[in-house]
């Protein structure tokens, strides 16, 4: 019982001095990892995301809201794949099976406003928007059988947009936050012709203030 109790008055002195912080504008750092989930516009597996966000809140009160206007820039990385096979009327007399293998790798900046709206002193959600760039580099690797057909290596640049929300629990100097995103640009490849970096992707961090 003297537990519970001791860890209830920590959790409450804890949220109880991020909420007074929440009320002074300050930069913030946030460590996040995640999902990205590209199957809605390519054929791209699912894939981890690791994240480093740096922002700063702006003084702004508009009916009441706790500091609700903030700048972010992240910088993301993230490795996604894809394999597999078909039939090609081009590989001997009767056509032939080949295999493939693509590795993707991938660097993601982007610039984003946000807006947060409190529901409680320590509960709040968000959105966030913003430009988008895209740094890729692709990597395939074919056979059919005993050929190999070598690998290919292209480097491509895009530019797009992200949209995002999210909600933020208060906790010690900072708040553990959970977003859904999605992001996307349109994408000219050698390798696979016009293609599109769309995808949905999940967020969980921590974001510290000072």
């Amino acid at each position: 019982m003297r537990i519970l109790t001791a860890t209830g008055a920590l959790l409450a002195v804890l949220a109880f001095s991020s909420a007074a912080l929440a009320d002074k504008p300050g930069y913030f750092v946030a460590p996040h990892v995640g999902v990205l989930v590209p199957q809605l516009a390519t054929e791209l597996d699912s894939s981890v995301v690791f994240g480093l966000e740096l922002g700063y809140v702006v003084p702004v009160d508009m009916g009441g809201f706790v500091r609700p206007l903030g700048f972010e820039f992240d910088v993301m990385g993230t490795l996604p794949g894809a394999s597999g096979g078909g039939t090609s009327e081009q590989l001997g007399e009767d056509g032939g099976t080949y295999d493939y293998d693509v590795r993707v790798t991938m660097v993601i900046l982007e610039l984003t406003a946000s807006w947060r709206f409190d529901i409680t002193d320590i509960v709040g959600v968000y959105v966030q928007a913003g430009p988008r760039a895209y740094f890729i580099q692709t990597t395939v690797d074919a056979s059919s059988g005993t050929a190999d057909f070598g690998r290919r290596t292209q480097g491509d640049n895009a530019f797009g947009g992200v949209f995002a929300v999210g909600g933020d629990l208060t906790l010690g100097p900072g708040a553990v936050f959970l977003a859904a995103e999605y992001a996307g640009s349109d994408l000219k490849t050698r390798l696979a012709g016009d293609a599109n970096t769309g995808a949905l992707a999940f967020d969980l961090g921590y974001r510290i203030r000072f």
